[in-house]
């Protein structure tokens, strides 16, 4: 109270002529300090029940919620609610952050290997966690242009010394990392590059040679004249989430042109202007038309720094126009159908463990879900003017779990191949993304969201495209699974035995799933292409259940699968039926997994003499 009746002195002796102009167009800029407090005081009651007079009065507690005195905020917010009687609800949502019991969460500086004494924002990792891009403007440049630079991680040895990328990337204007594909091999980047349509584009680089190279401009309809930033792409690849200014937002379009250092420019506070959140989805031909993700997201203010989580669900965005703490604050959503990109969950506000009264943006959560890399402008231990900081996600705000798939794909040999993995939705029978291995080490990452199965298989000319599948129907928390792809040459399987691994039958029973038609129709392209030979179609149980009762079910399995794929295109082709019960395992029946290993299917491909 003592705080309150001190800022009641400083307004009651500040002169009381009317805000110039002049005044007006820096002072929803600046939070409240002892030069523009009555100022600001002024404006509110003068512009009041207006936006910007709402404006005015969150600058006014700014100062309060930096030095999180909760207590005084509420009593402020209180005490003009009455100017404001459509902010109600709004004030109450503020209010409701600022009483929310708080979980310790305690936010961690990365520290001087990343921040500097200028601005550090926009994070984005590797999905491995092996690597952090992020965007800095260092204030030693005369040309005052931001640049793109990176880091390495260790789980031993922390952070490494951040370097400036090079090359394609860099320019002598600015440049900002957006989001990396879940492979880490796709950067997408902000720029004014020669081709840029207008006031900032979207591009694609490819890591190329142990460099980002390959440029490649996303022409309309994702760019166009207006800003175009933030992009984030899902980690399947098919859907790209950027911002922009272009009409049809939500609310009046209101761009911000030109130079930010005319004041006149700015908008709300700020000189973001009104972007809104849009989804482009991957077609045969390019990027779809551009969807708004509508008015459950987007806000007549600025919507900035959109991150879909792996688990395709959880989306994290900063936003200026949702009750809020800040210039920007963080909020979550969830996708509430599958099939559309316009439902979604009321935002929730990330709590003041998070957001405070400056700009806290560029969210990325990390595959666990658990931790969380943001840039803000206004914490305790800070470098600069904005540095990147880590903390523990509040257990409201975390996504469902995913599963994180750490392979290798090899030869019959053992030597590294590149080929094509390609993932489906076996309940679906739908490929769902499609990315390649190093040519280098054969080395692969992709991350599934749980409670689905899906299929895996590794594609490349010459070879037999072998598969796996995977189980996610019950997980229900983060896994990190370490997997191998062995692929035979196709000159090699003639009177070789291979398995074909993802054939599921109904329990007991001779009967196929559906989720097996994708593998069995694989397999029959590839016998298309061989001709004079004859097939071997082998059947195997586990151990439980008599000897006669399993090799008659084996035999029949086998049998079910040949006339699948007699009644697909393949009815002129000799087969051979055989079963073999439990005779033959290729692991301990002791488990549920080994069991599991020991029910297979497998083929034998015989030259006809």
């Amino acid at each position: 109270m003592q705080k309150i009746l001190l800022y009641c002195w400083l307004l009651l002796s500040t002169t009381c002529n009317l805000v110039s102009e002049e005044q007006d167009k820096y002072l929803l800029l600046r939070d409240a300090d002892s030069k523009n407090f009555g100022a600001l005081f002024e404006y509110m009651d003068a512009n009041a029940p207006s936006e910007d007079a709402f404006v005015a009065l969150m600058r006014i507690v700014a100062p309060h919620i930096k030095g999180k005195d909760w207590e005084t905020v509420v009593t402020l917010l209180n005490s003009y609610s009455n100017k404001f009687p459509d902010k109600k609800e709004e004030i109450e949502k503020i209010i409701g952050i600022l009483q929310a019991p708080e979980e310790n969460l305690i936010e961690d500086n990365l520290g001087d290997i990343i921040n500097t004494t200028s601005s550090e924002f926009s994070p984005i990792l590797r999905a491995d966690m092996s690597q952090i891009y992020y965007t800095s403007n260092p204030l030693s440049r005369a040309d005052n242009q931001e640049d793109i630079y990176v880091a390495n991680y260790s789980e031993t040895e922390g952070w490494y010394r951040a370097s400036k990328l090079s090359g394609a990337v860099k320019t002598r204007r600015s440049e900002a990392a957006q989001s990396l594909s879940v492979d880490g091999r796709t950067m997408y980047v902000y720029g004014n590059y020669a081709d840029s349509y207008g006031r900032g584009d979207l591009y694609e680089f490819y890591w190329q040679d142990s460099l980002w190279g390959g440029r490649k401009h996303l022409e309309s309809p994702i760019n166009t004249k207006y800003y175009e930033g933030d992009a984030n792409i899902s980690t399947n690849g098919d859907a790209l989430f950027f911002v922009s200014e272009r009409p049809g937002s939500v609310g009046e379009t209101h761009f911000v042109p030109g130079n930010k250092d005319t004041v006149q420019n700015y908008f709300h506070g700020s000189f973001f202007g009104n972007t809104d959140i849009y989804v482009a989805l991957k077609t045969d031909s390019g990027w779809s038309k551009p969807i708004n993700l509508g008015s459950s997201i987007n806000t007549p203010f600025a919507e900035r720094k959109p991150q879909l989580h792996a688990d395709g669900k959880t989306l994290y965005f900063s936003s200026e126009g949702h009750a809020g703490l800040g210039r920007l604050d963080v909020y979550v959503s969830k996708r509430l159908n599958e099939d559309s990109w316009t439902e979604w969950s009321e935002p929730i506000n990330l709590g003041k463990e998070i957001n405070g009264s400056g700009r806290d943006w560029g969210i990325y959560v990390i595959p666990k879900g658990d931790d969380a890399y943001f840039s803000s402008s206004d914490k305790i231990h800070n470098h600069g003017l904005s540095d990147i900081y880590k903390i523990k996600l509040p257990k409201f705000a975390r996504p469902l779990p995913v599963v994180a798939i750490d392979g290798k794909v090899i030869d019959q040999d053992g030597n590294p191949l590149q080929a094509d993995i390609v993932w489906e939705d076996l309940s679906m029978d739908k490929e769902i993304s499609k990315i390649k291995s190093n040519s280098s080490d054969g080395k692969f990452f992709f991350i599934l969201p749980a409670g689905k199965k899906y299929g895996y298989h590794a594609r490349k000319d010459g070879y037999y495209p072998i598969s796996k599948n995977i189980d996610l129907s019950k997980t229900n928390n983060y896994k990190n699974i370490t997997d191998t792809l062995t692929m035979v040459n196709i000159d090699d399987l003639v009177n070789g035995t291979s398995l074909i691994n993802n054939i599921f039958f109904e329990y007991d029973k001779a009967v196929l799933m559906p989720e097996s038609f994708p593998e069995l129709n694989r397999l029959i392209q590839m016998l298309k292409e061989l001709p004079d030979v004859k097939v071997e179609i082998i059947g195997h149980t586990d151990n439980i259940g008599t000897d006669e009762y399993n090799l008659t079910l084996s035999e029949e399995r086998a049998k079910s699968v040949i006339e699948y794929l007699r009644n697909n295109g393949l009815n002129e082709m000799e087969f051979i039926a055989k079963g073999y019960g439990k005779k033959m395992p290729i692991v301990d029946n002791e488990t549920d997994e080994g069991r599991a290993q020991n029910r297979r299917v497998e083929f034998r491909i015989i030259k006809n003499k």
